[in-house]
């Protein structure tokens, strides 16, 4: 098993979905994590 990665979401970067959504994400084997901001 490989070692786990910490990541802070305010050192990720924020992808404007549509003018009132952003979207921040992690990607890893198998899983996916994503933080919404309405």
């Amino acid at each position: 098993m490989p070692d786990a990665t910490h990541y802070r979401w305010q050192d990720l970067p924020t992808e404007a979905v549509n003018p009132s959504a952003l979207r921040q994400y992690v990607t890893g084997d198998g899983l996916t994590v994503a933080r919404f901001e309405l």
